[in-house]
């Protein structure tokens, strides 16, 4: 019985520390695809997107580095590639290689979301 109040504590802290970090990742990929979004109409509208290209790189910079203790540092890594690519490419006009970088991101914030949600083959 003494063993099982420390037991139940610890088990508290760690869903506590789970339902944290599910809400954060599912926020943060959220609001990042809501700026890819705004990042691909604002191309499709001007032929560049600098300013909106700039924003998500740097809401991606703020959050890349909380969002690595929780998500694999594999997509992380792929994201930042991606990222890069977008801002380059988001100073020319009419170039398919924004559009392959921006759905590139979305996708993979997609894989994201998918791999932190609570299945059976998650947890096992």
């Amino acid at each position: 019985m003494k063993r099982l109040i420390p037991a139940l504590i610890i088990l508290a802290i760690t869903i506590g520390i789970f339902i944290g970090s599910y809400y954060y990742v599912n926020s943060t990929c959220k609001e990042a695809t809501k700026l890819i979004d705004e990042c691909i109409d604002e191309y499709k509208e001007n032929g560049t997107t600098i300013n909106k290209a700039k924003e998500f790189k740097d809401y991606w910079d703020k959050k890349e580095k909380t969002l690595s203790i929780f998500v694999n540092h594999i997509a992380i890594d792929e994201i930042e590639v991606s990222v890069a690519e977008l801002s380059y490419h988001s100073n020319f006009k009419d170039n398919t290689m924004f559009y392959d970088s921006a759905i590139r991101i979305k996708t993979l914030i997609h894989q994201i979301l998918e791999d932190t949600k609570v299945t059976a083959h998650s947890i096992f």
